[in-house]
């Protein structure tokens, strides 16, 4: 990867995170104290009307969760079918195939395994009025 690529790809990376994490500093969503007060996050509970708490958490659902995992399965399927043919040309490596489609379902399966909870409680929380209780004992 040339340097200039490189240089746009953290810049994108930069932007990225920013239109994520910034709109509750302009009142859309909101970030408020979690368990035990020790840290901060966005406020994936509250029904506020005022701050459109619904539409961030679908915007971060959607920018946050659906998009990384698209681009994830696509880049990796993309490794897998590119190994393919390059052993169909070479004529070998089958093993080394195998290795490699194990390791792809495992690094789709931790990324699932990670997010895929927190996506959902903050989903249900929001629309379907689940309630978890996150206060330490």
């Amino acid at each position: 990867m040339k340097h200039r690529n490189s240089c746009l790809l953290a810049c994108f990376v930069w932007i990225y995170a920013v239109s994520i994490s910034l709109p509750p500093l302009f009142g859309w969503g909101s970030y408020g104290p979690q368990a035990g007060n020790i840290s901060c996050s966005v406020s994936w509970g509250s029904h506020d009307p005022i701050t459109h708490t619904r539409s961030y958490i679908s915007y971060i659902f959607s920018i946050g969760f659906i998009i990384p995992l698209i681009v994830i399965v696509s880049s990796y399927c993309s490794i897998i079918i590119t190994l393919r043919n390059s052993r169909e040309r070479v004529g070998s490596g089958r093993k080394h195939e195998e290795k490699v489609t194990k390791m792809v379902a495992l690094m789709i399966s931790a990324f699932l395994v990670a997010w895929t909870p927190y996506a959902v409680v903050a989903l249900g929380a929001q629309f379907f009025n689940v309630c978890i209780d996150t206060k330490l004992n």
